[in-house]
């Protein structure tokens, strides 16, 4: 019990220190930028595998200005602070207010993360914002957070070079890939499937192995696979075509 009122009390320290900080920053930028008024906010953040992500800047040129790109490193809950003005597009630590509009600019894929985030912005510009993005002056990742599977089964459709229909991920492939990673997931799924058929484990992986990891045509080669057994086609004869010929398999 004690613990656990010392454990509030620390919580409730570190909440007065937070808010203290963002009024202190607050109050900075504004005496820097006289007329705007800057707000704290929260949203969501996208990067990538690392933690990286594009962000741009401006930069001069003789005679105009070009917006230059570059890579940022992010670390959770250290502070990227912006030299200049945060604008949409064009300066700026972008990040949404809703998770849904992360995934326009990170879809969904296994490798991409997301992150709460808090955010310094203009306040004009976040109450009358145009876009789903905002540019922020300051930022904060503090907590990374994995969607839900009914939140992107929109983004889990793998599509294929070569074979025409895509595959839409199931909850259960989301909660594998996930777990695993999908290529382990995909990889192990698709080898058991052809084991469950009949064929041995070598070939199987030798078969998913040149699929490359594409799992509509991995899944459609499934399909012919189960086709042949149906049909009465022997073993050998399966092995041959889905193996020897498995470029030719439509």
């Amino acid at each position: 019990m004690f613990d656990f009122f010392k454990k509030k009390t620390i919580e409730k320290k570190m909440d007065i220190i937070k808010t203290s900080y963002e009024k202190q920053q607050e109050s900075m930028v504004e005496s820097k930028s006289p007329g705007k008024k800057y707000i704290w906010v929260e949203g969501f953040k996208g990067t990538q595998e690392n933690m990286c992500c594009t962000v741009t800047y401006p930069k001069m040129c003789e005679f105009s200005i070009n917006h230059e790109r570059k890579t940022e490193q992010y670390e959770l809950n250290v502070p990227k602070i912006l030299e200049g003005d945060p604008a949409v597009g064009r300066n700026g630590f972008h990040f949404c207010k809703d998770l849904d509009d992360v995934f326009r600019y990170y879809p969904f894929d296994f490798h991409n993360r997301y992150f709460k985030v808090k955010a310094l912005v203009k306040k004009e510009e976040y109450d009358n914002r145009l876009f789903a993005a905002l540019a922020a002056k300051e930022i904060i990742l503090y907590e990374e957070v994995f969607p839900e599977y009914e939140e992107v089964k929109q983004d889990l459709k793998c599509t294929s070079k070569r074979y025409h229909e895509p595959y839409q991920f199931t909850e259960e492939d989301f909660n594998g890939a996930k777990e695993m990673g999908k290529e382990v997931y995909f990889k192990n799924k698709f080898i058991g499937a052809l084991v469950k058929l009949g064929h041995s484990h070598l070939l199987s992986e030798l078969v998913v192995e040149q699929c490359s990891c594409d799992v509509a045509y991995m899944k459609h080669i499934i399909d012919v696979a189960t086709a042949l057994k149906d049909e009465g086609v022997s073993r050998d004869t399966t092995a041959y075509i889905l193996l020897g010929g498995i470029h030719e398999v439509k």
